[in-house]
């Protein structure tokens, strides 16, 4: 009999023992299963956290190249404009020559005709002068703009004078005679060619030695006009200082010119 309770007490003390160690194994299972899964949340926070800031520090660098090639594209489109600044305004004014050209009014007497003709082209050098003072950055080039400005602006002063007190002579040449303001389609194509120079200071002095020649070539054809005695003062004294400027344009380009 107590063999019996003896051994009915040691397996109730086996089964505790199991169920204990069995409790444990659960609870070390849990513990288990927990830790686990905290782990494999911190790391998949710590696998986000990289995605982030991998992903902050591509879109940084996207923004900062995006940014850089923006500033080089605004100044490499800021230096084709001012490059093509210069030829715009040189084709303008070449326009402008072209119109008036075109528009001599036929009533005017050869003098008058003359003055006007020699005052549009003059006042279409001082303005190329003005432009190359603005774009040019060579020094020669720049000193015969301002030479040019200083010199056909006084002529203009007194051409302009000239015409408010001029009374025209029904005896002089027939103003239908005179082609001096009709220099030829290929004249202007050279302008054109030389105005788009992507050099400011090459555009300047070829367009001048252009324009100034055929000022020389219109003077020529006067000579044989019967012009008053002042206004073939004015025009010699043209000749005079335009054939001085050409000379030290040829300079100029035999310098710079490879």
């Amino acid at each position: 009999m107590q063999n019996h309770h003896t051994h009915a007490y040691d397996n109730r003390k086996q089964l505790r023992v199991a169920g204990c160690q069995k409790h444990r194994s659960a609870n070390s299972c849990d513990t288990a299963l927990a830790v686990n899964t905290a782990a494999k949340k911190t790391a998949s926070i710590k696998l986000l956290g990289v995605l982030v800031v991998g992903l902050l520090s591509m879109l940084l660098l996207t923004a900062c190249t995006q940014k850089e090639e923006s500033t080089h594209l605004k100044a490499a489109q800021s230096e084709v404009g001012a490059a093509n600044g210069h030829s715009q305004k040189y084709l303008d004014i070449i326009t402008d020559l072209k119109k008036s050209s075109a528009q001599v009014d036929g009533d005017m007497d050869i003098n008058q005709q003359f003055i006007q003709v020699m005052r549009s082209h003059q006042q279409a050098a001082v303005m190329m002068a003005y432009i190359e003072l603005k774009h040019g950055k060579d020094a020669d080039a720049r000193s015969i703009a301002q030479r040019s400005i200083d010199i056909q602006q006084a002529q203009m002063s007194w051409m302009d004078q000239w015409l408010s007190f001029y009374v025209p002579k029904d005896s002089v040449q027939s103003a239908d005679q005179f082609v001096l303001s009709k220099p030829s389609s290929q004249h202007f194509q050279s302008m054109t060619k030389a105005a788009q120079q992507s050099s400011p200071d090459q555009a300047f002095i070829l367009l001048m030695q252009l324009h100034q020649s055929q000022m020389l070539a219109m003077i020529k054809q006067a000579d044989v006009l019967a012009l008053d005695a002042e206004v073939q003062a004015l025009a010699e004294d043209i000749y005079d200082t335009q054939s001085a400027q050409i000379q030290q344009m040829e300079a100029w380009l035999n310098k710079h010119q490879h």
